[in-house]
């Protein structure tokens, strides 16, 4: 989490604070979900969009991620979300 707070600061919500496997990630703006998946894929960033997994109401989960972080190191990780930060926000 601190990773998080760190490298995006106020451009996200963690939803599920108190999680072992993963965690959705929400962005605090509107996003075209498609290109932002694409953007991180091609850094070789694994994350996959709610909305693909989602039955319910279409926009419940708009613009929410889902990071798996089950098998990661904490330095794996704090890499894998500064490079996560850095493609969807650019480096500030």
């Amino acid at each position: 989490m601190s990773a998080i707070q760190r490298f995006m600061n106020n451009k996200v919500r963690v939803l599920g604070q108190n999680v072992e496997l993963h965690l959705l990630l929400k962005l605090n703006a509107d996003c075209d979900e498609t290109a932002l998946l694409r953007e991180v894929w091609s850094a070789g960033i694994m994350v996959g969009s709610v909305t693909e997994h989602w039955s319910g109401l279409k926009n419940t989960y708009a613009d929410t991620f889902i990071l798996g972080f089950g098998t990661l190191t904490v330095e794996d990780l704090e890499d894998g979300v500064e490079r996560l930060a850095e493609a969807w926000f650019g480096s500030e």
